[in-house]
């Protein structure tokens, strides 16, 4: 049996990974690691990451049809166009575009989601080492107190921003007999509940038609960030050690040649930053709650260098925008706002807890019911104008509880035990940012369908109907664009999910659509000659399992040679493309552009198409004395 060198390879680094944990393990302590995990999580595994991580991989498997099609998944469905798509609205923040989008954002959540998990625990915070948190199904006892949250003991805990902060003081005040105390609770209903909740956020607030569970990680970065600000930059570097792994293992040995390829928009361009940037501050937010509640502040230096570390790594700067082919990054305030937001959060997260004086308090409650009152006024305008249609109704509905909660943060009443409280108002400041970043997602997602939205040439599959257009204006906004379009009036889809360009360079595409529980595929073939001295020739055939169309047909293109008196004109046909010779704006003849090996006689001219051996297919002109080339096919 002959063993090749990638299987030699991929054996050769998950043993040595293997070995290398275990090594890292006994450096730190077995008993120590294993003590850390079970006192924060039952019986020492992160149950709740688990379970997020494998409802997004089941998502992509088996709703996108991933488990058949795993380099190409079912992608048009799950995005967020509209808010009466409910579909898109729920799934598209679990939903992925390819393998590489699915495993980028999984592998950094194996690493943050249980972190974020460690922090809120399986355990009530004010459990002690006498006894076993009841209904868990667990006996034992643990045989030294359970570290505290935020402890940051050298032999007990896990390092956190400040070493110098002593452990908060554990009590007893809790029995365990609530439902929400119950660690089976606490790590399978409460813990995913939570990463649903922040999902379906960001999915309804993300700007641009979006898709991926990028927004649910960044706002674990957030939230584990806010109590362990060294750790999560570590951890973010464990996170791209963990992609190279796997990158190594699945491709052992990787060979590349240099090629070209199609005019393709810069990387960053790609990147939404704003669902990013929600995401993250819904985890800061959930966080600060969180600490605060346990009396537990991190340090603030620490704090501030790792935020700002964090998000200029993890490209929280990269504002853009995008006019045309023309792509904007604007990085100077793009910094700027990192920097600002940076302070900010340090500055909230560490704030004292001064109670205002009455009057002071008295007039934040009182602006803070002008704020709702004016969300209401706001609602009821666009309403007035626009009137109670589905689109209308849904938006106000999204836009309006937004827009209150800043002034819900500030308005409840001493009574409830919430007094208002410097750190109360920056924490208000800190929402409104939030709610500033999230809001103008809701003018794309309010956009209507025109009713002549289809472009002509149109396969019709299931409620999609695709086909290939140039300078196509859009159904749902004012913009113009070429390539394979992809129109749904029921999901309001209107997209080009191939531009003419790919589809140039590459000659064939594929486009799955579907939605949950089914899929087909539209198979896009483009044909043509590159014509000497102009435009080229080519036509846009699409093709199910029932059916095949002539999508689009360029115009005639004239070479720029003149041959004996004589100019040719390709023309694109029906059963492929043929010739045309004119002489003094006059027509002489016609003919089919012969297949390679073969020669057609038109007029006195003579045309006969040659294939190389590079695979290139040229089509020439001849004379009795001469030979010149008049296209090349694509």
């Amino acid at each position: 049996m002959v063993v090749d060198v990638a299987t030699l390879t991929r054996v050769g680094v998950a043993v040595t990974a293997v070995v290398a944990v275990l090594f890292g393990v006994s450096l730190a302590g077995r008993q120590r690691v294993r003590r850390v995990l079970t006192d924060r999580f039952l019986y020492g595994v992160p149950w709740g990451s688990l379970v997020v991580i494998v409802g997004v991989f089941a998502f992509y498997l088996f709703a996108q049809s991933g488990l058949r099609h795993w380099n190409e998944p079912v992608v048009v469905a799950f995005r967020n166009w509209a808010y009466p798509y409910v579909t898109g609205m729920i799934t598209s923040a679990f939903a992925h575009a390819s393998p590489s989008h699915l495993l980028g954002n999984m592998l950094t959540t194996v690493v943050l989601a249980p972190l974020a998990e460690f922090i809120w625990g399986h355990y009530p915070y004010e459990r002690t080492a006498t006894r076993s948190p009841v209904g868990s199904g667990d006996s034992r006892v643990p045989d030294s107190p359970e570290p505290a949250e935020f402890d940051t003991s050298p032999t007990t805990g896990i390092p956190s921003g400040d070493p110098d902060t002593p452990a908060p003081e554990e009590t007893d005040t809790e029995d365990g007999s609530r439902l929400r105390d119950r660690p089976v609770v606490r790590a399978l209903v409460v813990f995913p509940g939570v990463v649903l909740a922040v999902s379906l956020l960001t999915s309804l607030y993300a700007l641009g038609w979006s898709l991926g569970f990028s927004g649910t990680v960044f706002a674990f970065l957030g939230f584990v960030l806010l109590r362990y600000p060294v750790l999560t930059a570590v951890a973010l570097l464990g996170a791209s050690l963990v992609s190279t792994l796997l990158n190594t293992f699945l491709t052992p040995v990787l060979r590349a040649t240099a090629e070209g390829g199609p005019p393709q928009p810069p990387a960053w361009a790609g990147v939404n930053v704003q669902a990013h940037l929600l995401g993250f501050l819904i985890g800061v937010a959930l966080a600060l709650c969180l600490l605060w509640h346990r009396d537990s502040l991190p340090d603030p230096a620490r704090l501030f260098g790792a935020t700002v570390l964090v998000a200029t790594v993890q490209g929280l700067w990269e504002l853009s925008t995008a006019d045309g082919g023309t792509f904007t990054r604007y990085q100077g305030i793009g910094i700027v706002f990192v920097l600002v937001l940076a302070m900010l959060i340090t500055y909230v997260a560490t704030s004292e807890n001064n109670a205002a004086t009455d009057r002071v308090a008295t007039a934040v409650r009182g602006v803070a019911v002008l704020w709702l009152l004016g969300s209401v006024g706001v609602a009821a305008g666009v309403v007035a104008l626009f009137g109670t249609d589905t689109m209308t109704v849904l938006s106000v509905a999204a836009v309006v509880p937004a827009l209150a909660l800043p002034g819900a943060v500030l308005i409840a009443p001493d009574g409830v035990g919430v007094p208002v409280t410097s750190r109360r108002l920056l924490f208000a400041a800190l929402v409104l940012v939030t709610v500033v970043i999230a809001l103008p997602s809701v003018a794309g997602n309010s956009l209507g369908m025109e009713s002549d939205a289809v472009p002509e040439g149109a396969v019709t599959v299931g409620d999609y109907h695709v086909s290939y257009a140039e300078d196509a204006t859009s159904g749902r906004t004012e913009t113009t664009d070429s390539g394979l379009v992809v129109v749904s009036e029921r999901r309001y889809v209107w997209s080009v999910t191939v531009s003419d360009e790919v589809l140039e360079h590459d000659g064939t595409a594929t486009i799955p659509v579907g939605g949950v529980g089914w899929r087909e595929t539209v198979r896009a073939e483009r044909t043509g000659w590159n014509v000497v001295g102009n435009d080229s020739v080519y036509v846009v055939d699409l093709e199910t399992d029932t059916t095949r169309e002539r999508s689009f047909t360029s115009a005639p293109s004239r070479a720029s040679v003149t041959l004996a008196g004589n100019r040719i004109v390709l023309v694109p046909t029906e059963n492929g493309f043929s010739l045309t010779v004119t002489r003094n704006g006059t027509e002489v003849g016609s003919a089919q552009v012969p297949p390679p090996g073969d020669a057609v006689t038109v007029d006195s001219l003579t045309f006969s198409t040659t294939a190389s051996r590079d695979g290139t297919t040229v089509l020439f002109a001849l004379t009795d004395d001469s030979r010149v080339a008049i296209a090349q096919k694509e």
